[in-house]
């Protein structure tokens, strides 16, 4: 046997024998060496150590054996390489080594090459050969030419293999990544062809052949449509076995299998073994208890009880889950973060407080009861995941928790929300941030190593939450940049989501976004597009550009054809698919398509507000499209593309021809004739009030007998043909003419969906939201609708329905204040802060006028921040509660005065900080900034808060100087003695006359606004310090 130096020799070689394998130089110095046959599966390095014909094992062992023990003795030889003739003894040797030497690689060389050898010539005994190669996979010996020849050695003695043997050498393949496909080729027909029933009547046979299954899934053996009757076989020879006959690895691992491949004609098993699961909780290991989880819950086998069970037997002591590693925890919150996620109407509904059943005929207090007890379970999970965070030294576990965070961000903020009521059920941190505090002590030492991928989830997950983290930001954007080139679009959607979503200003990033898409040119996924999209809408329209709108546009245009070109070509091999993936294929294609549909109509919203964008071309892209495929499309997304469209129509700039308008509402019509026609739009709150929204921004509000289209489209073409005729707006009609062609007039008015949509909405009005009811109050104002016109439409006069909304409205705000109720979070969409005006708008206009309304309003909206830091809401809001006060009022209230003064103060200042008045020191005058008119002027929501203000200082001064004397100096003296509100009134009047000057169409009806003003102020008799009125309005300067 060799020496010392000769294995170290053989072991370089080993791990560098590849590449000199590649030079040429080498093979022609190896072809010099006389080799004899003995040598084809030795080193060629060893082989110049022996003369020619030198067999590698020596015939006299005896004597080889005492050299070996002299060189030990001398210390030449570090090894007892005494190898011995006999089977037994040599596995034992092994044995020992392993306990003794696994770490030397030189050992386990000749150990690799002594079993290659004696497998034939020796005949090496099947259990001898599985063992010693299941512990050779847990060496770091790694050889991949030697063990390949193993294989195909152990091949030629396949049929000495039983059960357990092939599952052994199938697992070591596994281990070590090796995919012999002639081996398991072989290993099939050699169970097919089993015929003797010892072979799987063993009581362990269960056991091992769930290990066969779960190696053959790792390797990918099952891919092919030809290998998975070789599945169902291993399948239905234990699918008769009772749940006892399994050991808990084997059991775990058959369910785990059998979800994921998604065999349904196998899902009756996990209703036959959980009774058995459950019983033996208490012997799983945290890994089988993951397993099982997994396979239930993805089959929808999982139930409350079990999980709760499940996870119950992994508690220790102090309610932690201490005997459990950071990996496992956070994979056990993940799988109940998704089963709670997979029931979210149930969940929402029960905040709501409705009484629900689910599939397992649970009623509500038993939901509520099993639901607490999840949410204790996920509250320790999470404390056991904050107390070994610390500890952490793998970064692929922060990258697994950073995704599981952000994927289930609600139910992490409801474990937040629990009240500290009793310590055992609260977490032990006290928000978000000291997690992420935690995380981000670990990730600055990660950030140099991660790869594209967890870049993109880490940064994501930070932006989900709003941590805006400026020294990890950074971190993040060095590394981002070295590895821009890396990202592909699903990774760079998310970097460049993320970076919007956190609002950062940083010109060197967003400008490296924009290139990056610019070089993508070209977007395949709808996914994709979509978060890149609506990250890109957040940038300034100034830097957006018409390159990146094509190329969006374009994008768009190819994912959508090919979608839809994917679904008109048949399944090539259809018949040929698996009984038991029929179903589950079905249901896939549907939740694909459905999906995909889902995420266009967002695109489609998107697209609307992206600038520079072809619009016109786009909306003839859009209805074309989308009306071949209507069928296919959900009504909830026919509604959004409608709104989108009519969102869309009304950007256009540039003048279109009367064709393409007949087209337009040629297609808008026969959409809404489709979604009139499908009942589940008059049983869904949500779509009538996204139908009303949609259509009130494209019908009109009155009839017009003397346009109407009647058209007529033919259902075998793409395009329609238009034809105009007068045709009587009485109702309207869809009908049928030669089978092949549909025809229907337009003759649609906002009045008509009204109508017949008002009677089904009135019982829904308990459970509307501030937004949905912001909206009904739209469509209300728009056909000016009064209350006798309400009784009308309902054919009820004791249904009033503008008293419901009221009603509804004051419940709303009142829960919402108290923290018990739950369901005021939802219901009051506090985030949208116009719903405020609008609401205090509408009830203005539809004359509803209840003063514990416009308190919730004042509360809740007008005094908070971002009405108070805007100056088109707080104008609004100074007008409408002036019109709001003199309709209401004879005389204005101290309360409402106190408010007025309020707003006229902040609107003052807010003029000041943004440069519109520039106060002089010097002598006190207040200059009007031109520039910054012209600037403010190009957006229009300025231009109105300029008409608003100006009207309700009008309605101030003229209120209060027409009332006594002493009502004015009681509750309004502030407004006519304040400096600042006169220079406010004046500046306001200067403003509203130089912008009516530049408008390039004033309308005839509007007069010069300051001289009215003079001339009214001069005769009121009203003095400041014997001065009239009129003496400020000199003060007020343009500042050019």
């Amino acid at each position: 046997m060799k020496d010392f130096m000769q294995i170290k020799i053989l072991h370089l070689w080993n791990g560098y024998h590849r590449k000199l394998g590649t030079c040429k130089n080498f093979f022609v110095s190896i072809n010099k060496i006389a080799l004899s046959e003995n040598f084809n599966y030795s080193s060629q390095l060893a082989n110049s150590a022996y003369k020619k014909n030198r067999p590698i094992l020596e015939i006299n062992k005896n004597e080889r054996n005492k050299k070996n023990i002299n060189r030990s003795k001398n210390g030449n030889d570090n090894y007892e390489n005494v190898i011995p003739d006999g089977n037994d003894e040599f596995y034992e040797l092994i044995k020992k080594s392993f306990k003794e030497k696994k770490n030397d690689l030189g050992l386990w060389n000749i150990y690799c090459r002594e079993i290659m050898y004696r497998i034939n010539d020796h005949n090496l005994s099947p259990k001898i050969i599985t063992n010693s190669l299941t512990l050779l996979s847990y060496t770091e010996y790694e050889n991949n030419r030697i063990f390949i020849e193993i294989i195909n050695r152990c091949i030629l003695r396949l049929k000495d293999f039983d059960l357990i043997h092939i599952c052994s050498i199938v697992n070591f393949l596994c281990k070590r990544n090796l995919k012999s496909v002639y081996l398991l080729q072989e290993i099939q027909k050699r169970i097919m062809n089993e015929d003797t029933i010892e072979f799987f009547d063993k009581p362990s046979s269960p056991h091992y052949i769930s290990l066969l299954i779960n190696s053959l899934i790792k390797l990918d053996y099952f891919n092919n449509f030809e290998n998975k009757e070789f599945l169902f076989l291993l399948l239905q020879k234990v699918e008769n076995n009772k749940p006892s006959e399994f050991s808990l690895v084997g059991l775990s691992l058959l369910l785990y299998n059998i979800s994921k491949l998604r065999i349904v004609e196998k899902y009756h098993l996990f209703t036959l073994y959980q009774e058995h699961i459950l019983k033996l909780k208490n012997h799983l290991n945290v890994i089988q208890i993951i397993n099982i989880l997994n396979a239930y819950n993805t089959t929808n086998y999982l139930t409350f009880p079990m999980l709760i069970q499940l996870l119950d037997s992994l508690i220790c002591e102090n309610n932690f889950f201490k005997k459990v590693s950071l990996h496992h925890l956070i994979r056990l919150v993940q799988i109940s973060f998704r089963f709670l996620s997979k029931d979210r109407e149930n969940l929402r509904r029960l905040e709501m407080g409705d009484n629900i059943y689910d599939k397992q005929n649970v009623t509500t207090n038993e939901y509520q009861t099993n639901y607490k007890l999840i949410t204790q379970m996920n509250i320790r999970l999470i404390n056991s995941i904050f107390n070994a965070l610390p500890f952490c030294e793998r970064k692929e576990d922060i990258i697994l928790l950073c995704s599981t965070m952000s994927t289930h961000k609600d139910l992490i903020m409801n474990c937040f929300d629990i009240k500290k009521e009793d310590s055992q059920f609260c977490l032990t941190i006290d928000n978000v941030n000291e997690l992420f505090e935690v995380m981000k002590t670990k990730l600055i030492n990660f950030i140099s190593t991660c790869n594209n991928i967890e870049l993109s989830i880490i940064f994501y997950c930070y932006s989900i939450y709003k941590i805006n983290d400026i020294n990890l930001f950074q971190c993040i954007k060095l590394r981002v940049l070295r590895i821009f080139s890396t990202f592909d679009e699903k990774t760079f959607s998310y970097i460049f989501k993320a970076f919007k979503n956190l609002k950062i200003s940083d010109y060197v990033f967003e400008y490296s976004c924009l290139n990056k898409i610019i070089q993508f040119n070209q977007f395949n996924s709808i996914n994709n597009l979509s978060r890149i999209l609506s990250a890109y809408i957040m940038i300034s329209p100034e830097k957006q550009t018409p390159q990146i709108a094509k190329i969006f546009f374009e994008s768009f245009k190819q994912v959508l054809t090919r979608h839809f070109e994917k679904k008109q070509t048949p399944s090539i091999g259809l018949g040929n698919s698996l009984n038991c993936e029929g179903v589950s294929q079905v249901e896939n294609e549907q939740e694909c398509d459905d999906h995909f549909m889902d995420i266009a109509s967002v695109v489609v919203k998107l697209f609307s507000r992206v600038s520079h964008l072809d619009i016109p071309n786009f909306i003839i892209f859009i209805l074309n499209n989308f009306y071949i495929y209507t069928k296919d499309i959900r009504i909830n997304n026919m509604i959004t593309i409608l709104d989108s469209v009519a969102i869309l129509s009304s950007k256009i700039k540039t003048k279109e021809d009367k064709a393409y308008w007949k087209n337009y509402y040629c297609m808008v019509n026969y959409y809404v004739n489709k979604i009139l026609e499908t009942d589940q739009l008059y049983k869904n709150k949500n779509l009538m009030i996204n139908f009303l929204s949609a259509t009130g921004k494209i019908y009109h509000s009155f009839i017009r007998t003397d346009l109407d289209n009647h058209f007529i489209l033919n259902e075998n073409t793409n395009e329609p043909n238009l034809y105009f005729q007068n045709i009587s707006l009485k109702h309207f009609s869809i009908d049928k003419q030669d089978n092949n062609e549909l025809m229907f007039k337009n003759f649609f008015f906002f009045k008509n969906m009204l109508d017949m949509l008002l009677p089904h909405l009135k019982g829904h009005i308990k459970n509307m939201t501030i937004g949905e009811i912001t909206v009904l109050m739209e469509c209300l104002k728009k056909e000016n609708y009064s209350e006798e016109a309400t009784y009308i439409i309902l054919k009820d006069e004791d249904k009033n329905i503008f008293n419901d909304l009221v009603e509804r409205c004051i419940t709303i705000f009142t829960n919402f204040e108290d923290p018990e109720k739950k369901e005021a979070i939802y219901y009051m969409n506090y985030e949208n802060k116009k719903n405020g005006i609008i609401i205090l708008k509408n009830l203005i206009l539809l004359q509803i006028y209840n003063n514990k309304l416009i308190d919730f309003i004042v509360k809740n909206y007008i005094l908070q921040f971002n009405y108070l830091s805007s100056i088109n809401l707080l104008s609004q809001s100074i007008y409408y509660m002036c019109v709001y006060n003199l309709w209401t009022e004879c005389f204005v209230k101290k309360k409402n005065n106190y408010l007025l003064k309020i707003l006229i103060q902040k609107i003052y200042e807010l003029f000041i900080n943004n440069n519109i008045l520039i106060h002089d020191f010097s002598n006190s005058d207040i200059h009007i900034s031109l520039n910054q008119i012209k600037k403010f002027s190009e957006d229009i929501s300025f231009v109105n808060s300029v008409k608003y203000l100006q009207e309700a200082i009008l309605i101030m001064l003229l209120t209060m100087t027409t009332s006594q004397q002493n009502n004015i100096i009681n509750n309004s003296v502030f407004f006519l003695y304040d400096i600042n509100c006169l220079r406010l009134y004046l500046s306001v009047f200067n403003m509203a006359d130089h912008i009516m000057e530049k408008n390039p169409n004033p309308t005839p009806e509007l007069s010069c606004i300051t001289v009215q003003i003079q001339n009214t102020f001069q005769n009121l008799n009203i003095k400041i310090e014997k001065s009239t009125l009129f003496h400020f309005y000199n003060i007020i300067k343009l500042s050019f």
